[in-house]
């Protein structure tokens, strides 16, 4: 079931890009409630798999789109996360855009490794509900 959701949902996400500014999509996921408590970080890791694997599946699923569809994923499951937007040195020394998501307490999720500097940023969650998240409280 999760495989079928992260197709959807990456096809959605994709589609919307095509036709909405992404301030406007991303208005849309605003800061939410503090986290559950007690998630499966393996569940969390599993599902960044997953979507890493299905966006294979749908044409021009840039880093962009695989971001917001696991930001999006994680943070309906009450996941505490953080989605990134910045830059990073390209192959051939050039600035690239990049997006990628994280843990409160800076932990990249599967298919994100590779960070870079953030221009932007989306918590899942309040930035002072995050700070207590990162500090293990």
């Amino acid at each position: 079931m999760l495989a079928f959701e992260s197709l959807a949902t990456l096809a959605v996400v994709r589609g919307l890009l095509c036709v909405l500014p992404f301030r406007t999509i991303m208005r849309g996921m605003k800061p939410g409630p503090a986290p559950m408590p007690n998630l499966d970080d393996t569940r969390r890791e599993t599902i960044a798999r997953i979507v890493a694997a299905t966006a294979s599946y749908v044409p021009r699923a840039t880093c962009l789109t695989r971001s917001i569809t696991l930001f999006s994923m994680l943070r309906r499951r009450g996941y505490a996360i953080v989605l990134r937007i910045g830059v990073r040195k390209g192959d051939s020394g050039s600035l690239d855009a990049h997006a990628w998501v994280e843990t409160c307490d800076g932990v990249c999720l599967a298919g994100n490794q590779e960070r870079g500097a953030t221009l932007m940023r989306f918590p899942s969650i309040t930035d002072d509900v995050a700070a207590v998240v990162a500090a293990g409280h």
